[in-house]
C-alpha cells in the first residue's frame, strides 16, 4: 500500500473553521483522479468540521499552519498545497514541485463565502475566478480562469454556477502537469492579496436584499409577458470587413412572419445567388427545423422558401455548413440526440441525409468545424443539467479525418467566459490568422457577437483573445440581440432579436408547453 501511495501525487489543503461543500467536492475529485490527500492544514488550530479521507481507508493527518515546514512537506512527498484559506506558505514553496495553488476572485483575494457579493450588488456582467500557482515569486501564475455570468436576481445561483465550474480544475491541471512536468503556462501573472474578501457591511447587506427583490419582480414580469423574436438578414459586405467596421448597416431581412421566427443562418454562394439555411421555429412548437431561403442582389429582400430541408423529432438549430471535396455538409445542433452528427446534401431529394456520427454521448451546442490545412477542429459548448455551461465553457476536439477519430482537447474546457465562448458563426482566415465568432451572453442570451483572434491552436494548448465586438443595430427592427454571423461569398449573414410584450404571452407559453407533451 505504501509503494502504491508513493507512485502517485500527494497534496495537502489549507482550510478554515468550516469546510464548504465545493471544497470537499474538489478533494473527492482529486482522490478519484488518483491523487492522495495527505495533510489537512488548519488556521488557528481549528479542527476541521468534516473528516477527509484519502480514498484508501486511512485517516488524513491534521496539523496547524505553524507546523508546516519544509521537512514536513518532504516527509509526505507533497507535490503541491491547495489553499482554501489565506495564510503564509512561501517558506515551504521550494519543497513543492508544483507550488501552492489558490482560488482567487477578480480582486486577488482568496475565495470565501462572500463570493460574487460585490458583483451582484454592483450589477457586474460576470464573476471572475482564477486558479493560481505560487512557486516562490511575488506574483502568481494563472493556471486557469473562468468568467461566468452574474445572476443578478440570485446570489445563490451565481455561487452555485461558480462552484460547479471550478471543482474540476485541479485534477484537470494536475493531469496535464503529470504528463508534461516541464509545461509552462503562457498566460499571465497576478499579484495576490494575502487576505480573504472583506465581510459586507450591514448597509451593503440591506442594499442587496432590496435590489434582489426589485430584480425578481422585474424578472417575473418579463417571464410572463415578454417574448423573443428572431429574424435573419444579409449584409452586402464580407465578414472580414466587420473586423474594422463592427456595426452592421443596410440589412436585408426576411419578411417578418407571425407564424415563425428564423435564426442561425448559414449559406452557400453559387451563380450570384445565396442559398440560406437556418433554424425555423414555430410559436407553438418546442422543436426547430432547418429551412431554406434565397437571396440575389437584384431582389429587394431575402425570399423564404416554404419547406424544411432537415426535420427530426428533436430540436434542430445552428445548421453549420461547409464544403469538402465538392460535397456540401451540415453539422446542425442535435443536443437532443446526445450526439454530434454530420449530414450531406442530397441534390436528388433536395434535403440533408445523415452521413456519420462524429461524437457520441455529448449534448454539444453550436458545433463549428474548420480545417486549418493540417487538422480538423471542432468547437462547441456542452449542455449540462441545471448549469449555464453551454453559454460559457468552450470545448475543443480535433481529428486528422473529418468523419472519424475525433479526440477531446486535454485542457477541455479550453476557455470559460460567457462573454466570448459559445460559437456564433463561421471562422474566417485573414492575413494568416484565424478568427472565431462567438456569442456574448453575459447580459442576455445572444446579446452581441465578438471576434476572437486565435493565437495558439495545437493539440496541447489553446489561446484566443477578443479583438472586435459586433452589437445589434439599434435603428433596425431587431435591436435587442445578435448571435450569428456567417460568411457566404461576398456577403455576411446575420440574425437579430427583438423583445415584444403582450398580455396574451402567458397563454401562448402555456399552449407551447402543452403541445410539447405531444411532440
Amino acid at each position: 500500500m505504501k509503494d502504491e501511495l508513493n507512485s502517485c501525487n500527494r497534496f495537502a489543503i489549507v482550510i478554515g473553521k468550516k469546510v464548504e461543500h465545493w471544497q470537499h467536492q474538489i478533494v473527492q475529485n482529486m482522490n478519484d483522479a488518483g491523487t492522495s490527500l495527505q495533510l489537512v492544514i488548519t488556521i488557528d488550530n481549528h479542527k476541521p468540521a468534516r473528516v477527509f479521507w484519502d480514498g484508501r481507508d486511512a485517516h488524513v493527518e491534521v496539523v496547524g499552519v505553524e507546523d508546516v515546514t519544509i521537512d514536513l512537506c518532504e516527509r509526505y512527498h507533497l507535490s503541491f498545497i491547495l489553499q482554501f484559506e489565506a495564510c503564509q506558505l512561501e517558506h515551504v514553496v521550494s519543497a513543492l514541485p508544483f507550488g501552492v495553488w489558490t482560488f482567487r476572485g477578480h480582486d486577488g483575494c482568496v475565495l470565501n463565502s462572500h463570493l460574487a457579493f460585490k458583483e451582484t450588488l454592483e450589477s457586474q456582467r460576470t464573476t471572475s475566478i482564477y486558479l493560481t500557482m505560487n512557486q516562490g515569486n511575488d506574483e502568481e501564475v494563472v493556471l486557469k480562469e473562468g468568467h461566468v455570468t452574474t445572476v443578478l436576481h440570485s446570489l445563490k445561483a451565481t455561487k452555485k454556477e461558480v462552484y460547479e465550474t471550478i471543482t474540476s480544475w485541479p485534477p484537470l491541471l494536475l493531469n496535464v502537469l503529470q504528463k508534461k512536468p516541464e509545461r509552462t503556462f503562457k498566460g499571465y501573472s497576478i499579484r495576490p492579496v494575502r487576505d480573504s474578501s472583506p465581510h459586507p457591511s450591514v448597509q451593503e447587506r440591506a442594499q442587496m436584499v432590496l435590489k434582489l427583490g426589485v430584480r425578481n419582480v422585474g424578472r417575473t414580469f418579463q417571464r410572463l409577458f415578454r417574448e423573443e423574436y428572431w429574424n435573419v438578414g444579409i449584409v452586402n459586405v464580407p465578414i472580414e470587413t466587420m473586423l474594422s467596421e463592427p456595426v452592421p448597416s443596410s440589412v436585408s431581412w426576411i419578411p417578418s412572419s407571425t407564424t415563425s421566427y428564423y435564426a442561425d443562418p448559414f449559406g452557400l454562394y453559387e451563380d450570384e445567388k445565396v442559398t440560406v439555411y437556418m433554424e425555423e421555429m414555430k410559436p407553438y412548437r418546442v422543436n426547430g427545423v432547418v429551412s431554406r431561403a434565397s437571396y440575389t442582389r437584384e431582389d429587394p429582400g431575402v425570399q423564404y422558401e416554404e419547406e424544411a430541408v432537415l426535420q427530426q423529432r428533436n430540436h434542430l438549430s445552428y445548421p453549420y455548413l461547409f464544403r469538402e471535396y465538392g460535397d456540401v455538409y451540415c453539422v446542425p445542433e442535435t443536443a437532443g440526440r446526445n450526439e454530434v452528427s454530420l449530414y450531406r446534401w442530397c441534390a436528388d431529394s433536395q434535403c440533408f441525409a445523415h452521413e456519420e456520427t462524429l461524437i457520441n454521448n455529448m449534448k454539444a451546442i453550436d458545433s463549428t468545424l474548420f480545417y486549418d490545412g493540417e487538422c480538423w477542429w471542432l468547437f462547441c459548448t456542452v449542455l449540462k443539467e441545471n448549469r449555464e455551461s453551454h453559454n460559457s465553457e468552450l470545448h475543443l476536439f480535433y481529428s486528422d479525418q473529418l468523419k472519424s477519430g475525433w479526440k477531446p482537447h486535454p485542457l477541455n474546457p479550453v476557455k470559460i467566459d460567457s462573454r466570448s465562448s459559445r460559437s456564433a458563426g463561421t471562422p474566417f482566415h485573414v492575413d494568416g490568422t484565424w478568427y472565431r465568432p462567438a456569442q456574448d451572453c453575459s447580459v442576455t442570451y445572444g446579446g452581441a457577437v465578438v471576434f476572437n483572434k486565435i493565437i495558439t491552436l495545437t493539440t496541447e494548448q489553446y489561446e484566443e483573445q477578443v479583438v472586435t465586438t459586433i452589437t445589434p443595430c439599434k435603428e433596425s427592427d431587431f435591436p435587442d440581440g445578435i448571435h450569428t454571423l456567417s460568411s457566404v461569398g461576398p456577403y455576411t449573414l446575420l440574425d437579430g432579436k427583438c423583445f415584444r410584450y403582450h398580455l396574451f404571452t402567458p397563454f401562448r407559453k402555456w399552449i407551447q408547453k402543452t403541445m410539447a407533451i405531444y411532440e
